[in-house]
């Protein structure tokens, strides 16, 4: 088994883990081996709002809310994820939270879109007419899968919703709240390997499909999914290979600057070695 070998580091890896890595190997010493504190995106303290409330919604917590109810609802868990960044982050004032697009999409403009985007999840939910899997009862919401991929690390993922599309197939669908369309399906395959692992008793997932609060031009309509696509490619052994080699990058110490249009939005941007004002990682104290 392969797994991470700096201080400190968990047991398990992660999809997130893998894609920090992949998107920037420095970024990741920074937030993963370093723990610096990270600076706050408004676009996660919106989409973690819409999240929970999709989720109470699956849950039937809601009912049949209305356009009044789920905006209640949805400032008071964007107060909420505001309160716990505050606590994670203390040093970083609301005031210098950063707003993507260019500062556009700030707290005002989620507050507003945010409760649109709820509807349109309830709107869809009731349009496709897709029910919820289950696993052992329960609707598959929000489900905790951790498994050891064969000559490979131990994965821990958590999948948003799992659904039985009409031909009786099951359907891996991950919420995205970002303007930016995922670059591929390697989190939908992990998630179909780990239910196959943890779960070789139930119906396999199948297909795999994202919805989006946003507008993704011909990937997606806001408010709608991307065409459920098969999972077949996706497989154990191919995922553990992709995983051991991100493993083996961060073990030697791999941690090179990945310079990009992402920078701009970087959590961790204080402390990088090209951008930051107070530099850190294992890149910060080279002399030139």
């Amino acid at each position: 088994m392969s797994s991470l070998e700096f201080p400190g580091a968990p047991g398990h890896v992660s999809h997130s883990a893998m894609e920090d890595y992949q998107r920037c190997p420095h970024a990741f010493e920074l937030k993963r081996v370093e723990k610096v504190e990270q600076n706050s995106l408004w676009a996660g303290i919106g989409g973690t709002a819409v999240h929970h409330v999709t989720e109470a919604y699956d849950l039937g917590n809601l009912g049949e809310p209305d356009a009044n109810e789920v905006n209640d609802l949805f400032v008071a868990e964007f107060d909420e994820a505001v309160a716990k960044q505050q606590e994670r982050s203390p040093n970083y004032p609301v005031e210098e939270w950063y707003a993507t697009g260019g500062g556009k999409f700030d707290a005002a403009w989620w507050l507003e879109f945010g409760p649109t985007a709820v509807m349109s999840y309830i709107a869809w939910r009731k349009q496709t007419g897709w029910d919820l899997a289950e696993v052992a009862g329960e609707p598959a919401i929000e489900v905790e899968l951790k498994a050891e991929l064969p000559n490979g690390p131990v994965v821990l993922g958590f999948i948003d919703r799992v659904f039985v599309l009409p031909n009786g197939k099951l359907c891996v669908v991950d919420l995205k709240n970002s303007a930016r369309h995922p670059d591929w399906k390697s989190q939908l395959g992990l998630y179909k390997v780990l239910w196959s692992i943890v779960h070789p008793d139930l119906e396999p997932i199948t297909y795999g499909s994202y919805w989006t609060s946003r507008s993704w031009g011909k990937a997606g309509e806001a408010g709608w999914h991307t065409k459920p696509e098969p999972l077949d490619e996706w497989t154990p052994e191919l995922l553990a290979a992709l995983y051991n080699n991100f493993i083996a990058g961060a073990n030697a110490g791999s941690f090179n600057p990945k310079p990009s249009n992402m920078c701009v939005a970087c959590p961790v941007k204080k402390h990088c070695i090209l951008y930051g004002s107070d530099p850190k990682g294992s890149l910060a104290n080279v002399s030139a």
